[in-house]
């Protein structure tokens, strides 16, 4: 090969080499998780208008603790997707949702995220530990989480429980996966939901 072949090898190359630099990176997607739509039916007894409830601290696995949605590409293997990332804190949404899910079911508006800022003492502590928070996409979206619920102040344990959810999405996206999320919260909701109601029933 001479040696202007060659030069002209090299200029493709390079000219390759600045195409492939300059091509564009995809835009990332943005998701949430989405409180429960609301049918104006609450869970509570007549007693919920002087009923006010605190949601938090929520724990996360750190593996979860980023702004990347994480999926399970196997057993023992993660997915973590670059393009399509969470629109914020995933603790902080996981505990708003909880928390307006709350406020629909038990029919107060007095429900609020930890650490509360005004000077509010409420009568019900939600706390939660997720153990497990991910899926397959197209396949299943999984919510496993320890809740205990104490009074106004923390050592006085009311109840505790453990809820496990698989929620199926209705499709194979990202906007699938992070809809049937957010049904497996509304779950858990429900559940928190109805022990509270119980201790209101039992005058604790």
């Amino acid at each position: 090969m001479t040696e202007t072949n060659l030069t002209a090898l090299a200029a493709c190359a390079l000219l390759f080499l600045v195409a492939a630099g300059c091509a564009p990176t995809p835009p990332s997607d943005f998701y949430v998780l989405t409180p429960m739509a609301t049918s104006g039916d609450s869970a509570a007894a007549p007693s919920r208008e002087s009923l006010s409830v605190s949601v938090g601290p929520v724990k996360i696995p750190e593996y979860l603790n980023r702004t990347q949605i994480v999926t399970r590409a196997g057993q023992n293997r993660l997915d973590v997707n670059e393009f399509n990332r969470w629109g914020g804190s995933l603790a902080s949404n996981l505990s708003s949702v909880i928390a307006e899910n709350l406020s629909a079911l038990l029919g107060t508006d007095d429900v609020f995220v930890f650490p509360i800022q005004d000077p509010v003492s409420p009568r019900y502590r939600v706390i939660l530990s997720v153990a497990k928070f991910d899926g397959v996409l197209g396949e299943s979206a999984v919510l496993d989480a320890r809740w205990l619920i104490t009074g106004p102040r923390r050592r006085e344990q009311l109840a505790t429980g453990r809820t496990e959810i698989r929620e199926t999405p209705d499709g194979g996206d990202y906007d699938s996966y992070v809809a049937a999320q957010s049904r497996a919260v509304e779950a858990l909701s429900r559940e928190i939901a109805a022990e509270i109601v119980a201790l209101i029933d039992a005058g604790n």
